[in-house]
């Protein structure tokens, strides 16, 4: 059997953005933070926080990603990124043809994206 290479992407992101809003169907992927703060968002049964940020949607769990912390986002979990400071996240495991956007989360990503940019 052949030995797949994944993907590999270096997210570089300013204080305050948003990425991702995708899911992948056919496999895990990973990330590791490399630099700085990011909250990862991925879909289930949501935090019960009494004063949830706005970049938190509802249905989402929040993981704190910090630097060296890696995680796995399960296939099938639409998700998102949000840097809380200049920060870079390494990823792998799913190839971009593998990808494809969740347009609702992507919307919302959109939205706090235009708000940073005021």
């Amino acid at each position: 059997e052949e030995m797949s290479t994944p993907e590999i992407t270096l997210l570089v992101t300013k204080k305050g953005f948003a990425r991702g809003g995708y899911i992948h169907d056919l496999r895990d992927e990973f990330c590791v933070c490399v630099e700085g703060l990011v909250e990862l968002y991925i879909t289930g049964e949501p935090e019960r926080e009494t004063n949830p940020s706005p970049q938190h949607k509802k249905g989402f769990n929040l993981t704190n990603l910090h630097k060296g912390k890696p995680v796995l986002i399960p296939s099938g979990k639409p998700h998102y990124f949000v840097s809380k400071n200049n920060s870079v996240v390494l990823e792998w495991g799913t190839k971009i043809t593998e990808s494809k956007h969740h347009p609702e989360t992507r919307a919302f990503i959109d939205e706090i994206n235009k708000k940073v940019n005021k």
